[in-house]
């Protein structure tokens, strides 16, 4: 499989579900940007860098989820590389104790189940404070975008062209996302608007794009979450506990749970609208006769 060059010495690799950023180094030696999800995508992303003859010295992750660091111990078992992700991520896939810990609806046969390949030893932790990591005598520069995660960064390339992790959606994937997930809506939406100074001689969108200006995906990115906490914040009528709400917007946006897993995930991408609302003081959050209720101001 052939790299896709976008300039200099970054490429990215088409995953199928997603892109990862790859910078080279030399004629060998590269760094990757996240690894994609386990499975078929690990495959294909070995498959590309055996074909190519490339050793993989580093891995830098934009954000623990599992379709960017499933492959992480992969590449490191392969490669000896060395990992590099935001302290507050590195946490969430320390163990199966801490995917559990970030997924509180799964007891711990099903974190394992689901995300064990997320378990990954990070030999560099990236704090708030830092805006650069080095390899190999290569700068990246670190734009730290916390929200869609806890710790989510983007990472520009020394060609200048920004890996933006899930910052942002491509325009298919923003198109086809029922619930945008993000771990707070209202600190994703102020690191989107931080995006806008930003300024990269390209963009590389996990999900799947690469652009010259994402400026009107910030809009649209912003536009997407306000509209859908619209569409949840008229669910709620009178007082209502989170399952009655969640069964009605299972209902409204149409879709399918036909798993344990599917009702986690669906759980997961919801709940964040809600707290949204109670942030932006649009709903209280109040305790009843022993039972939590949302009701509209």
């Amino acid at each position: 499989m052939s790299l896709i060059h976008v300039t200099g010495n970054t490429y990215c690799i088409d995953l199928g579900y997603s892109y990862v950023g790859l910078y080279r180094i030399g004629k060998n030696d590269a760094v990757l940007l996240d690894t994609g999800r386990p499975g078929e995508e690990g495959d294909i992303l070995l498959n590309a860098i055996r074909e190519n003859n490339i050793i993989i010295k580093a891995i830098i992750s934009t954000h623990a989820h599992i379709d960017h660091v499933g492959n992480n111990s992969l590449l490191k078992n392969h490669f000896n590389s060395t990992i590099a992700m935001h302290f507050n991520e590195a946490g969430l896939c320390f163990s199966d104790l801490s995917i559990k810990n970030a997924n509180p609806i799964l007891d711990l046969h099903h974190a394992k189940r689901f995300y064990s390949n997320m378990v990954c030893k990070t030999d560099r932790l990236i704090l708030d404070s830092d805006d650069k990591i080095t390899f190999e005598g290569a700068d990246f520069s670190i734009f730290h975008a916390p929200g869609h995660s806890p710790g989510h960064i983007c990472v520009i390339t020394p060609d200048g062209v920004a890996y933006l992790g899930d910052a942002l959606l491509g325009k298919s994937s923003l198109r086809a996302a029922k619930l945008p997930y993000a771990f707070s809506h209202s600190a994703d939406i102020k690191s989107k608007e931080q995006l806008r100074g930003l300024k990269a001689d390209g963009y590389i969108l996990s999900h799947k794009d690469i652009l010259g200006d994402i400026s009107p995906l910030i809009d649209s990115g912003i536009k997407k979450v306000n509209d859908t906490t619209t569409r949840v914040f008229r669910l709620i009528e009178g007082e209502m506990e989170f399952g009655a709400i969640l069964k009605k917007a299972i209902s409204e946006f149409n879709i399918r749970i036909d798993s344990y897993e599917k009702y986690a995930r669906v759980e997961r991408l919801f709940r964040p609208f809600l707290e949204y609302l109670v942030e932006t003081n649009q709903v209280v959050l109040y305790s009843k006769d022993g039972c939590l209720y949302y009701s509209t101001i």
